[in-house]
């Protein structure tokens, strides 16, 4: 649904607002958040880690968590990674070269 509908002056294409459309000002949000995983990643902050994500593995040392996205440094860059992207994660004895 968009936004628009519950703007009581919108109409799309001089077509009426449907009564429902018009009286419902709620915007919804749904988002996935993996409590365990969130852990796990807050633990392993300032470690080497392998993160698999669906493009493949990504080896560096994990500087940030937030709750959506974690920040991996590999060879002196910084790469952001969203956590609903990430199948699994561990630690490693790797370290990159910079």
């Amino acid at each position: 649904m968009s936004m628009y509908y519950g703007n009581q002056g919108f109409s799309w294409g001089n077509q009426p607002q449907l009564p429902s459309q018009a009286d419902n000002h709620q915007i919804q949000l749904f988002t996935l958040f993996e409590p365990f995983m969130y852990q796990t990643l807050i633990s392993l902050i300032n470690q080497h880690v392998v993160v698999e994500t669906d493009k493949g593995a990504l080896r560096g040392q994990l500087i940030d968590v937030k709750i959506d996205h974690i920040a991996l440094e590999i060879s002196g860059n910084i790469y952001f990674v969203r956590i609903q992207e990430i199948s699994w994660v561990m630690p490693t004895q790797f370290h990159d070269s910079k």
